[in-house]
């Protein structure tokens, strides 16, 4: 089993290292659903999570090692949001009236990709990292209108992320194209802060019995626009790669 991983292995890099290779750039843009995965308060029946948006825009560079392998990195600028709708029992009349609270940050999003391409389609996956730029909230609840306003302290400074994508060619030329697709994207570490924490378990502001982290999960389209900006090739006399710009 070792030698037949190793042989496939050594094909694999040999066709790689003997196939063109280039490069290419672009710009892109994404929209869609943002969730703010927390299991109290998806387990408290008071607290219900409101259909949110985020959006990013960004570029790309893209390292393609021949026709179906490339590595590609982003640099996004992203918006997250999560809106709630929760009761809140009053002791004294009984009542339970509901209120409204909100929050959204804007990153800075570094991504780098594994992206296969065949057939005029792509899959792809890979690691990022997220930077918190600013951070904003709101709360119907006169209580917490003010300390729900200003949230970055509860948030911390950044957090990795593991992506997943796909999607297909639209229209183009030899050496441009249009692609439309999907990509999803997982916080892997706790979104709030040791301050968040201990500032009544934000953002549910209720205090838990045992406390549960706060996972930013977003599931969006993506368009992307690539340009074929330069191949790497071989120069007559020597081995050496050299870089050809269109």
């Amino acid at each position: 089993m070792r030698k037949s991983f190793l042989l496939l292995s050594f094909i694999f890099i040999a066709s790689i290292a003997s196939s063109q290779r280039w490069l290419d750039i672009g710009l892109k843009g994404s929209w869609g659903p943002t969730w703010l995965f927390n299991k109290n308060i998806f387990d408290d029946q008071e607290f219900n999570h409101r259909l949110s948006t985020g959006y990013g825009f960004g570029g790309k560079v893209g390292f393609n090692l021949d026709d179906f392998h490339e590595i590609t990195f982003d640099f996004m600028i992203s918006k997250f949001q999560q809106d709630f709708k929760y009761n809140l029992k009053d002791t004294v009349t009984g009542a339970s009236p509901e209120f409204e609270k909100s929050l959204q940050f804007h990153t800075m999003d570094f991504i780098l990709m594994y992206r296969h391409n065949k057939d005029g389609r792509y899959f792809e996956v890979g690691p990022g990292y997220s930077i918190i730029r600013k951070a904003s909230g709101t709360n119907t609840l006169p209580t917490f209108e003010t300390s729900d306003g200003v949230i970055l302290d509860n948030l911390v400074p950044g957090y990795p992320t593991m992506n997943l994508g796909f999607g297909g060619y639209f229209i183009g030329t030899e050496n441009f194209g249009i692609t439309f697709g999907a990509r999803f994207s997982y916080g892997l570490t706790d979104l709030i802060s040791e301050e968040g924490q201990a500032n009544h378990q934000y953002p549910a502001n209720v205090s838990y019995a045992t406390y549960t982290p706060s996972h930013p999960f977003s599931a969006q389209l993506v368009m992307e626009a690539n340009l074929d900006f330069a191949y790497m090739v071989k120069a007559k006399c020597s081995n050496k790669r050299k870089i050809l710009l269109f």
